[in-house]
């Protein structure tokens, strides 16, 4: 027998079979049918509204050209879901339902949210694009597109509540920001005035030291000209003590007079004059003494003439020891003067080493809180132009007006029809199989006839076996259950 015999004999016991235990497979097969049908008939069809939706990131966030663009996927994706959030939150779904005269009782806010999605347009995927859908469900299309409409206009409203929430929490931070920066930058500039206010006229030296310890200032300049003038006037001084000195000792000798140095001598040119017409005459004397006795008119007149110049020599000295004697005494009170305002200098320097690790640590806490100062009002500025931007502007744009699709959403009634009768196909088909013993399946066997060779006969029979293992793998659990 072939396996095309077979199968069209286990085709027509399979008949057999459900045409014997019809109820067990048409009971389930129309009351499926008839159940969707109801159902397809029954139900209230839903109309879908889509609203669309461009998002922009907040513009004083930015700070650069692209205003209104987001940074970074992260942003975009962070923002999505505060909107999200906010489409339904409590508060937007009860002012949708308010406004279009539905009770907002919890069941139809519960309602509503089940109604609500957001979804990315086709192709693309939420989170990376700025541009999303609001769709709202409803049994009549009008009242759909009317909710979806409300609930944008809402999600606008609740996001610039949000955003003024924050914005005011966050201005309120800043206040108290700038306040504690105002109040540190007044108690350090105060104390940097004290000391100010201390050094007076030495404040540009000051800030010279608190720029480099060994700037030259003012003062340094002072103290150095200072010290130099003081080391010429006590060379000075030593000169005129030695000057000093000498004349003292030409008034007890005159002839130390001869000894005394050119350099000193020219201080006092009558000196060297007297000096000089004294060894003139000197000589001249004893020329004339080498040729005529000391009783010799010229002789005497010679001698008289160098006792003149002698004469004339000491007073000459005495007028020269007092001069001397001022000029050194000027000289010394020169030199303390210039000792007295070296120690001075000194003292005003060594006041303003002293004070130049404070200063510069509070000058530099000053510039510091400036900073910080001008940092938090900065941020305190930018935060109230973006409370200023979420109350007159917002976050979203609702694009055109709500769309409402040309039929409803969900399948059809043909569709539903034709997947109740399917479903009852199989569930009659599985319970007829599972309820009916699989040896009623199986068809009557076929007597060989004698003639046919016993090779032909085996050959047969394990073909024909082949053929009802793998036509009807139940047979087994029928021999099972035997």
């Amino acid at each position: 027998m072939t396996q095309a015999s077979h199968a069209r004999s286990h085709g027509g016991q399979l008949l057999n079979v459900s045409l014997r235990y019809w109820r067990r497979w048409l009971v389930p097969l129309v009351g499926c049918t008839v159940l969707a049908g109801a159902y397809a008939f029954l139900r209230t069809p839903k109309w879908e509204a889509s609203q669309t939706v461009l998002l922009r990131n907040e513009a004083v966030s930015t700070g650069d050209e692209s205003l209104g663009r987001f940074r970074s996927i992260e942003d975009l994706q962070l923002t999505q879901e505060t909107v999200l959030e906010v489409a339904q939150s409590h508060s937007v779904l009860k002012a949708v339902l308010e406004e279009a005269g539905l009770p907002a009782t919890p069941e139809g806010i519960a309602d509503l949210r089940d109604m609500v999605s957001i979804v990315p347009p086709d192709g693309a995927e939420f989170g990376k694009t700025e541009l999303f859908y609001i769709k709202v469900k409803d049994k009549d299309p009008e009242a759909a597109k009317k909710l979806a409409s409300l609930l944008g206009q809402h999600l606008q409203d609740g996001l610039q509540r949000l955003r003024t929430a924050r914005t005011a929490g966050v201005i309120e931070e800043l206040e108290k920001g700038v306040t504690l920066a105002q109040a540190d930058l007044d108690e350090a500039s105060r104390k940097l005035a004290a000391i100010e206010s201390e050094v007076g006229g030495d404040l540009a030296d000051l800030r010279m030291l608190d720029i480099t310890a060994t700037g030259d200032s003012d003062l340094r300049r002072q103290l150095s000209s200072v010290q130099d003038e003081l080391r010429t006037a006590e060379r000075e001084l030593r000169a005129n003590q030695e000057t000093l000195d000498l004349l003292k000792e030409a008034q007890r000798d005159s002839g130390r007079l001869l000894a005394m140095p050119t350099d000193l001598l020219a201080r006092h040119p009558g000196l060297a004059k007297l000096k000089d017409g004294l060894v003139a005459a000197q000589l001249k004397t004893a020329e004339l003494m080498g040729l005529m006795t000391e009783h010799h008119p010229l002789v005497k007149a010679a001698l008289e003439a160098e006792q003149q110049i002698s004469r004339q020599l000491d007073a000459e000295l005495v007028i020269a020891v007092r001069g001397a004697e001022v000029d050194y005494r000027l000289n010394a009170a020169r030199v303390a003067d210039l000792k007295k305002r070296q120690g001075e200098l000194e003292r005003r320097l060594n006041t303003l080493a002293a004070l130049r690790t404070d200063y510069s640590t509070l000058a530099a806490q000053v510039k510091h809180r400036t900073q910080l100062l001008e940092q938090a009002e900065r941020a305190l500025a930018t935060a109230r132009t973006a409370e200023a931007a979420a109350t007159n502007a917002s976050q979203i744009s609702l694009v055109d007006s709500p769309i409402v699709g040309n039929r409803p959403v969900g399948p059809g009634k043909s569709l539903i029809l034709a997947a109740g009768f399917v479903a009852g196909a199989m569930l009659g088909g599985g319970l007829l199989l599972l309820s009916v013993d699989a040896a009623e399946f199986r068809p009557a066997p076929r007597e060989i006839p004698m003639s046919t060779p016993s090779h032909n006969y085996v050959n047969d029979r394990l073909t024909s076996d082949a053929v009802m293992a793998a036509a009807w793998p139940f047979e087994t659990v029928g021999r099972s259950r035997k």
